[in-house]
């Protein structure tokens, strides 16, 4: 059934996208899609073919009493509360750390090498990321003891938003504003993209907007207009962004094809270790 669904909403959002495009540049659908479309469908067989999972790891810590949810007395609805702010706190810590460390950069720029933004772009994640995202739930998920049912519901709703959220639509001022009071929107979640690095490195929420609010890397609007953003990044605008081989193989391999420019980009991505230094300076003061 929640396949059902998700795939009915991603077959609306890409009829209304086509309809009504936010971004009117060539989508280069031809070259775009089968790339695209061929990540998701490799890191869902992955997922899949995991011998484990958040969802294992939420049953496995109820039937023996592990995690804190699991130990503690509280009513269902608390626990599933705290399920879905936990879950969404981690995911929100590790798109952060995603964007600024290198080594991780490499799996993650993947995603934002797309030099357009719909539906596709939504499931453009390499298989790495996957398996770094699961390494960095399952802990947490055990720690917590998170209600397995609220896990499911938070997933498919997720997985809902990050479709709607990428999709190429620009929703009318007073219903973005009133949506992103909460949830994260078309018009937020397009700035995430945006080739200039201090709209890239903000906006990190998958399905609320409190988490950037709260850490202050909530952006409201680009520098620009919409209109005039360039989605991607800058260091690679060629025919490599649309190749599935490339995509697969950049993450391991970059160092041996990369130009001056892509190194330089590499090199702004260590910033969390200073930042964390900056911090400390200030407490000890």
């Amino acid at each position: 059934m929640a396949i059902t669904a998700f795939f009915v909403v991603l077959v609306t959002l890409g009829v209304l996208e086509t309809l009504a495009p936010a971004f009117e540049g060539p989508s280069s659908r031809v070259n775009r899609w089968p790339s695209n479309f061929g990540l998701m469908l490799l890191d869902q067989s992955i997922q899949s073919a995991a011998p484990i999972s958040a969802l294992w790891a939420a049953d496995w810590a109820r039937d023996h009493s592990v995690g804190i949810l699991n130990t503690a007395s509280v009513p269902g609805w608390v626990a599933a509360s705290v399920t879905v702010l936990v879950l969404s706190l981690n995911v929100y810590v590790l798109h952060f750390l995603f964007h600024k460390f290198a080594f991780f950069w490499r799996i993650h720029r993947v995603h934002h090498l797309d030099t357009h933004i719909d539906i596709s772009t939504s499931g453009r994640h390499h298989p790495l990321e996957a398996v770094a995202g699961l390494c960095g739930t399952v802990p947490v998920v055990f720690a917590f003891g998170l209600n397995s049912n609220a896990l499911i519901v938070y997933a498919v709703f997720s997985a809902l938003v990050g479709a709607a959220s990428h999709a190429n639509l620009r929703l009318s001022h007073r219903l973005d504003q009133s949506l992103r009071l909460v949830f994260v929107t078309p018009n937020m979640h397009s700035i995430h993209h945006s080739a200039m690095q201090a709209e890239t490195d903000s906006n990190y929420g998958d399905v609320f907007t409190f988490w950037d609010r709260l850490f202050g890397t909530y952006k409201e609007v680009p520098e620009a207009r919409y209109n005039a953003m360039m989605i991607g990044l800058e260091e690679i605008r060629d025919e490599r962004t649309s190749d599935f081989w490339w995509q697969i193989k950049s993450p391991i391999f970059r160092s041996l094809s990369m130009d001056m420019k892509e190194q330089q980009q590499f090199a702004k991505r260590d910033t969390l270790v200073p930042l964390l230094n900056h911090h400390l300076r200030i407490l000890k003061r």
